[in-house]
């Protein structure tokens, strides 16, 4: 809806102290681009709010906004209002809001003077708008004239027209960190500034020093968990059957190369596959080697190497493994890979006991060669 925000001229404030201080809007400084650019877009509020309306408290305070058509007309900034909340549209219609007035900072220049007979006390200079108030009549401090222009009749307000109130307006104060100033002031704009830059800082703070400390609570949870974890797959009744299960084998392979006397307690499994691989070659070198090597290597050793108790080398085991290994009982005829008893035709052991023994064997013979004619 159309309407004038402002006006030039003087404004008269009474002071705490109940003294009437008078200031001049000069035509200069209400029309300047700048200034009227702070008012383009601004928030409307339903009256004046106890602080400037901030991003923070934008959505609490707000009831509208101010069009991007803010220009100077006669003695008037006039503008549309867009009013959006709902409540405040009603009492609009019902006239109970119908006077506006802007809160803003300035610069004071204390010089004083008078304008068409009409004396001031210091000139404001530097207007920067933060909001436009919606007020009832009577209500704004710079008289009927700077209201609502509403499409009715009886509401239209004409320029020149008397306030039906003084044009006075109260001087809000405002406590920052102990220090009381006028809100009208540049000082207390400035002071604000400090203070809301000050608090965002320690806003800041508190929020890393929560995350930290959420992050650390949950790097603990997950070491507790993986933790309980572990402990839970260590103590698997399973797990420790199994474990028991391939050391009591380990030790009994090796007692097969270096006896019965031998004492596995306090060695680890590659201890004790080392100690029996170097007994029956001494060049071996474990250091570099992974366990799952050593444990080949250990494994091959001991199928293919007698009893110490028993004598004899690995050659000798091998082929009288070879010897004693069942063929798997094929009949004439049959292929090899038939497959009606896997069970009595397959060996593995047998079977790496024979390679081991048709290559010990091969090794003590001549090399014989042919030739196709």
């Amino acid at each position: 809806m159309p309407s004038n925000l402002t006006r030039i001229g003087v404004f008269v404030y009474t002071l705490p102290d109940g003294t009437k201080r008078r200031e001049l809007r000069p035509a200069a400084e209400v029309f300047a681009e700048d200034s009227l650019g702070t008012l383009a877009g601004a928030p409307v509020t339903d009256l004046h709010p106890n602080k400037p309306v901030r991003p923070s408290n934008w959505r609490k305070l707000s009831i509208g906004h101010v069009a991007d058509d803010v220009r100077g007309d006669g003695k008037f900034v006039s503008a549309k209002l867009l009013i959006q909340d709902a409540e405040a549209i009603a009492a609009v219609e019902r006239k109970d809001r119908c006077e506006l007035s802007c809160g803003y900072s300035c610069k004071l220049d204390e010089t004083p003077g008078e304008l068409d007979g009409e004396r001031y006390d210091a000139i404001q200079r530097d207007i920067r708008y933060n909001h436009v108030a919606l007020g009832p009549k009577g209500w704004g401090r710079a008289g009927a004239e700077v209201a609502l222009r509403l499409d009715a009749k009886g509401n239209q307000v004409a320029a020149g027209e008397p306030s039906s109130k003084p044009n006075e307006a109260q001087i809000m104060k405002y406590t920052i960190d102990g220090v009381t100033y006028d809100t009208n002031t540049p000082e207390f704009m400035q002071a604000l500034a400090l203070r809301d830059k000050r608090v965002d800082g320690e806003i800041e703070t508190l929020t890393g020093e929560r995350d930290t400390a959420s992050a650390e609570r949950d790097a603990a949870i997950k070491d507790r968990d993986d933790a309980k974890k572990a402990l839970d797959e260590a103590n698997d009744p399973k797990r420790l059957d199994a474990l028991v299960t391939a050391r009591v084998a380990v030790v009994s392979n090796a007692r097969r190369v270096l006896g019965d006397e031998f004492k596995a307690d306090g060695k680890s499994e590659r201890e004790i596959m080392i100690e029996t691989i170097v007994h029956t070659d001494d060049k071996f070198d474990a250091d570099g080697k992974s366990d799952d090597y050593v444990r080949a290597y250990f494994e091959a050793s001991t199928k293919s190497t007698k009893r110490h108790d028993e004598g004899g080398d690995g050659i000798g085991a091998a082929r009288s493994a070879a010897k004693s290994a069942p063929r798997g009982g094929r009949k004439d005829g049959e292929r090899e890979d038939d497959n009606t008893d896997e069970s009595d035709r397959y060996d593995a052991e047998a079977a790496h006991a024979r390679m081991l023994a048709d290559n010990a064997e091969a090794a003590t013979k001549p090399l014989r060669f042919s030739r196709d004619n």
